[in-house]
């Protein structure tokens, strides 16, 4: 089953779209929808309001909204997210991102409401 992903501007980036898209994703860009550069709670809110679950390298401000939005009793169709470290050996590539996905996915964990670390489903 493929998702709805939003990326935000982190991992917006053509290969990225392409690859999810031939797995079977719909994959949303910040710059298909007019929302690039804004900031990540807004991010997040337009990604719960349209029910896409949000793939960012973002880490540790979206780790922070989504305590914080847990704490509000607000909810979201999901985050996953992607640790870079600066170093090309140990930094996921584009395809390992949806291998990642897809993995995750065929695990049948919950994914509404909930965050991931695409990493360790290498």
């Amino acid at each position: 089953m493929g998702l709805s992903i939003y990326l935000d501007d982190s991992l917006d980036n053509d290969l990225l779209i392409a690859l999810l898209e031939q797995a079977g994703h719909k994959v949303v860009s910040p710059r298909f929808v007019g929302t690039t550069g804004w900031d990540d709670n807004a991010h997040l809110e337009f990604a719960a309001q349209h029910e896409y679950v949000l793939l960012t390298a973002d880490v540790v401000d979206f780790e922070e909204l989504h305590l914080e939005w847990q704490s509000q009793g607000k909810r979201h169709a999901g985050i996953f997210l992607v640790y870079y470290e600066g170093n090309v050996r140990k930094d996921m590539t584009p395809y390992e991102i949806v291998r990642a996905i897809d993995k995750l996915v065929a695990s049948e964990v919950p994914i509404f409401n909930e965050i991931h670390r695409l990493n360790q489903w290498r």
